[in-house]
């Protein structure tokens, strides 16, 4: 009975650690969050995407007045049916050099959203970012 006390626990963890959806449900017809690492499959566009990293987020955290609003930039690997993943980089930022949407195919996918917005004095871990995207 004591061994079954110590091992169920590491029984959750493991079940839940091995539970994530690749078929995610819109928030919209259009968008889609995808959590950090997480690799999704929009079977109705032909299409997987999966969020690889963040590569940087230099935006102004909220409790502090910024010169410059900074900028998000994460990285997406994404893949139409039966062709290799394409690294892509989409941010959100005022500099026009960065890329908020681009095209794959007969595909557009547009970056809405990174979250959490930092907050002063806190750090984000990775694990915690989640990005919602516009694919048309």
């Amino acid at each position: 009975m004591k061994l079954l006390k110590y091992f169920f626990p590491l029984i959750l963890v493991f079940l839940t650690g091995c539970s994530q959806k690749e078929e995610v449900p819109p928030i919209s017809d259009n968008e889609v969050s995808i959590r950090f690492e997480q690799k999704i499959s929009l079977p109705s566009k032909g299409l997987a995407i999966q969020f690889a990293s963040v590569e940087t987020d230099s935006r102004c955290p909220t409790g502090v007045e910024c010169i410059w609003e900074g900028e998000v930039l994460v990285k997406l690997s994404v893949s139409l049916t039966d062709q290799e993943p394409v690294g892509i980089t989409l941010g959100l930022s005022s500099r026009p050099e960065v890329q908020k949407m681009v095209t794959i195919g007969d595909h557009t996918i547009e970056l809405i959203a990174v979250n959490p917005y930092p907050v002063y004095g806190k750090k984000v871990p990775y694990k915690d970012y989640e990005i919602v995207v516009k694919v048309i």
